[in-house]
């Protein structure tokens, strides 16, 4: 809701598609230099306490933008910064979420389920969100759905301290990286990604996604105008669509079997999402954008899911929250560079154009992809038999 609203308002007082891109630019740069760091201390903090401060400082900073919305004393500077500080906070909570989810979860063979269903969740908070923040924004304005975010971190918040934590066992080799300083232990599991390929090759690809297909969604506002020639309704609408697609491809993994079919679907989803956003950049239909956008937004996230559940299922319990960080430095980190692209694209080119070269960006990482997927496969398949047991 608030990412709407802040996107809708920013452009109501500019109208540059740049600042645009340069809004999402501010709200996730933080992560790329933070979150790794963050990784090799949330591997020796307790979890459920550090959630309660980064979800109570996400509380204080929707609420300060509800407060200056409200009085009409917020200017272009003021959602920068307070985005700029929001990504902080994020830098640290994104890793710390996807770690505990072991904690929470307990069976390690439930993983992807759990994460499915996670991304479920989550997905139909964007498709709610959005819709909701479109309908308050025509009828009132940007700063109820502030003040709506700021309430909703309340029931997080209380449902963090009802959570039952099941910690998992302490291995050894888990007690001698406290012994480490925090440098060492970033050291090390920067080593441990390297040298594991399977690991290695998911980062690379779950980036490039990221930088290509994924930054679409910095730029929906202006697709909206210049496609649909719409405002917040249309955005609203667009948002929703990606997520209901979304939605639709996350029951399905949350139905899926054998972890080990999650490699076919990553270069599969990939690649119609890729196509699709090509041919959204072609059409001037909402009867056709629509359900391009529920291709775009299902081949992402369905990715993302996919990569989180192996990389999840491969990694050691001791590196978990490292590498787990550079997932979201990678998918969330990396966001920023490639909306900040597809903003600056879209003054440049137009939007159309622009959507049609993060589809082309998104066909090579399938090419790069599939070049490497039967070595890959392979090790994954024998981490799995030799490892996990599946």
């Amino acid at each position: 809701m608030q990412i709407t609203a802040l996107t809708a308002l920013i452009y109501r007082i500019s109208q540059s598609e740049f600042l645009l891109g340069a809004i999402t630019f501010c709200a996730f740069i933080p992560i790329l230099p933070l979150s790794t760091f963050a990784g090799t201390l949330i591997d020796r903090i307790d979890k459920r306490k550090a959630l309660l401060i980064t979800q109570s400082l996400a509380l204080i900073q929707a609420f300060i933008f509800a407060f200056l919305a409200f009085t009409d004393l917020i200017q272009i500077w003021h959602m920068l910064v307070l985005s700029l500080a929001l990504g902080i906070v994020a830098a640290f909570d994104m890793p710390l979420r996807q770690a505990s989810l072991i904690e929470l979860v307990g069976d390690k063979s439930m993983i992807p389920n759990a994460i499915a269903l996670n991304s479920l969740q989550f997905n139909v908070a964007r498709v709610i969100g959005p819709t909701i923040a479109g309908f308050v924004i025509v009828f009132f304005n940007e700063a109820w759905c502030f003040l709506l975010n700021g309430l909703s971190y309340l029931t997080i918040l209380y449902a963090i301290l009802k959570i039952d934590w099941q910690k998992p066992i302490q291995e050894e080799k888990g007690k001698n990286i406290r012994k480490k300083s925090l440098l060492e232990n970033w050291q090390d599991g920067f080593a441990y990604i390297r040298h594991n390929q399977p690991i290695y090759t998911l980062l690379i690809i779950i980036s490039v996604v990221a930088l290509s297909i994924g930054s679409y969604s910095a730029i929906v506002p202006a697709l909206a105008k210049h496609l649909f020639n719409g405002q917040a309704d249309i955005q609203s609408a667009i948002l929703a669509f990606a997520g209901m697609g979304a939605i639709i491809g996350n029951i399905w993994l949350a139905n899926f079997k054998s972890p080990f079919n999650l490699t076919y679907v990553i270069g599969g989803m990939i690649a119609a999402a890729s196509i699709a956003l090509i041919l959204l950049g072609q059409t001037r239909s909402l009867i056709w954008g629509l359900p391009l956008v529920s291709i775009v937004g299902a081949g992402i996230i369905m990715t993302a899911a996919s990569v989180n559940s192996l990389l999840q299922m491969l990694v050691a319990n001791e590196r978990r929250g490292q590498v787990m960080s550079f997932y979201i430095a990678g998918f969330t980190g990396l966001y920023p560079l490639g909306a900040l692209m597809a903003g600056f694209l879209s003054e440049k080119i137009g939007v159309p154009l622009t959507l049609v070269i993060l589809g082309c960006i998104g066909l090579l990482n399938v090419i790069f992809y599939a070049s490497i997927f039967k070595k890959v496969a392979a090790q994954i398949k024998y981490s799995f038999s030799s490892n996990l047991n599946i």
